[in-house]
């Protein structure tokens, strides 16, 4: 698998209302699948610290948001998990 399905998975991931040790056992379990694959990381906090540092120089969400699609190659509805985790 390509190292963008496994962010894919891990977006998705977020985005869920399930307990959060279960989020944290899964997320391992993406992690290490990846690893199997030679990913060897996966750089969702990256792209958190990127969104949180543009928030606190006071850019707009929508700025944000391009900047996420530009950088990480992701979707619009991606960017915004990002935003609202780094929020």
């Amino acid at each position: 698998m390509r190292k963008g399905a496994y962010q894919k998975m891990l977006d998705g991931l977020a985005g869920l209302s399930v307990p959060e040790p279960a989020k944290r056992q899964f997320e391992e379990l993406i992690r290490r699948s990846a690893a199997l694959d030679g990913i060897a990381s996966i750089d969702r906090l990256e792209r958190v610290k990127f969104a949180r540092r543009l928030l606190d120089q006071k850019e707009s969400r929508t700025t944000i948001c391009r900047r996420l699609q530009e950088r990480y190659a992701i979707g619009r509805s991606q960017a915004y998990l990002i935003i609202a985790e780094a929020l």
